[in-house]
């Protein structure tokens, strides 16, 4: 039994002196870690949009000529009826022309709407049909985002 004592107690301080820990300086060291740089789109500056000419009504006109010297341009038209039957035309021609370039707006719906184009040049609407409306010709394109 004695011998078992000794070999335990033997066991016991070599364990011990394996668990020392070991101060062994070890350097400090430092990196610099740069902050991410946060990114952005670059947006798109906004164009002046100017109103070249604009007919408030109802019923039938046909405009006065105007120009049209950016592309894009466009016409917007604000419609509303005063019947349930009312209904709006706009049709867009090159001045000194009889047939119509193209339809602009064709709607019985009360609303807001935009027709971009971009053929410059001199033009004028013909506007048909019963309600209230309003027509603008813009020299640049609306930002028709609600």
């Amino acid at each position: 039994m004695v011998k078992a004592l000794t070999a335990l107690l033997v066991v016991i301080m070599l364990s011990a002196g394996c668990a020392q820990a070991v101060n062994t300086p070890v350097p400090a060291t430092s990196t610099a870690i740069a902050a991410p740089t946060p990114t952005t789109a670059a947006s798109p500056t906004p164009q002046a949009v100017l109103v070249i000419k604009r007919w408030i009504g109802s019923g039938a006109l046909k405009t006065e000529t105007f120009k049209a010297t950016k592309n894009p341009w466009a016409v917007t038209w604000d419609f509303r009826r005063s019947k349930t039957t009312d209904h709006v035309t706009v049709r867009l021609f090159k001045t000194g022309s009889t047939s119509p370039l193209q339809t602009i707006a064709d709607t019985s719906v009360e609303g807001y709407g935009a027709k971009t184009l971009t053929e410059t040049g001199e033009f004028y609407l013909d506007i048909t049909g019963a309600g209230d409306w309003t027509i603008q010709a813009l020299d640049g394109e609306p930002d028709t985002r609600q």
